[in-house]
C-alpha cells in the first residue's frame, strides 16, 4: 500500500496542509496508529505528444498509450497552458473524448481536479468541487468570448488540447512547479492518472469548515 501524505501548514493559506504544526504533534499519535481518516484524492497525468506521432481513431485512450510522449508530469491540483511571453492570445483547440469541441483564443486554458479547484480554477471564474467528488474542471483564461464557461467533466474523461497558435513564451505548468514549453506542431492530452494521492484527513477541520475559514466562502460583506 503506497504511504499516506501528512499536510503540514508553515505558510499562510495552506489548503491542502490542514494541520497545524501544533495539531501535527497532538495527533501524531493516532497518525501513526493509523486512526484518521485518510482520503483518495484525484491526480492528473499531464502529457506531450509530437503532432506527428498522434494517433487517429475512436479510441484516443487506448492509442496514445503505444505512443512514447516527448514530456509527461502527474499533479494534484491543474495542469495549466499559459500564454507566456510575449503574451498575446493563444488559439487552441480542445477535444474530448475523440470529439473536436471547441477552438478558442484566450490566454490559456485550465484542467483542474476537485482538490485543486480551490486555487487557479477558482481565481479563473471556475466552480469549487467537493474534494470527494472525482471530477475534472477545464475553465479557459481571459478567453476572447462571452459564452465559453467552465465546464465540469467526469474523471474518466480523456481532453487533449491542439495549440493551432501559440507564443514563443507557452509553456504547461503542472501544479504550478513543474514548466515545458509547448509549441506548434505537438498536443497535449489529460487524463486522470492511474493512482491517486493518499492523504490524511485533520479531524478538526472538515472541508466545508476549511472553506469558511480559509476562503471566507459564503460569508456576508463586513462594514
Amino acid at each position: 500500500m503506497r504511504a499516506a501524505l501528512v499536510g503540514i501548514n508553515f505558510g499562510k493559506l495552506g489548503y491542502l496542509a490542514s494541520f497545524t504544526v501544533d495539531e501535527f504533534r497532538a495527533q501524531l499519535p493516532r497518525i501513526l496508529g493509523g486512526e484518521l481518516k485518510i482520503s483518495q484524492r484525484l491526480m492528473l497525468d499531464g502529457a506531450i505528444y509530437n503532432a506527428r506521432d498522434k494517433p487517429d481513431g475512436p479510441e484516443p485512450r487506448q492509442k496514445d498509450l503505444r505512443v512514447e510522449p516527448a514530456f509527461q508530469c502527474a499533479a494534484l491540483n491543474d495542469v495549466v497552458i499559459n500564454a507566456g511571453i510575449p503574451f498575446r492570445m493563444v488559439q487552441l483547440t480542445i477535444t474530448i473524448n475523440g470529439h473536436d469541441t471547441t477552438t478558442f483564443r484566450g490566454d490559456g486554458l485550465i484542467v483542474s481536479t476537485s482538490s485543486g479547484s480551490t486555487g487557479y480554477n477558482l481565481s479563473a471564474g471556475g466552480p469549487l468541487i467537493s474534494p470527494d467528488l472525482n471530477a475534472l474542471v477545464i475553465t479557459p483564461i481571459c478567453p476572447h468570448s462571452l459564452s465559453f464557461r467552465p465546464v465540469v467533466v467526469p474523471d474518466d474523461t480523456e481532453i487533449r488540447i491542439t495549440p493551432i497558435r501559440v507564443n514563443p513564451g507557452t509553456h504547461v505548468s503542472f501544479d504550478g512547479q513543474v514548466s515545458q514549453p509547448l509549441v506548434a506542431g505537438q498536443y497535449m492530452v489529460v487524463r486522470r492518472a492511474e493512482k491517486p494521492l493518499r492523504l490524511v484527513e485533520n479531524p478538526a477541520m472538515s472541508h466545508w469548515r476549511m472553506l469558511a475559514s480559509k476562503l471566507h466562502w459564503a460569508q456576508s460583506p463586513r462594514a
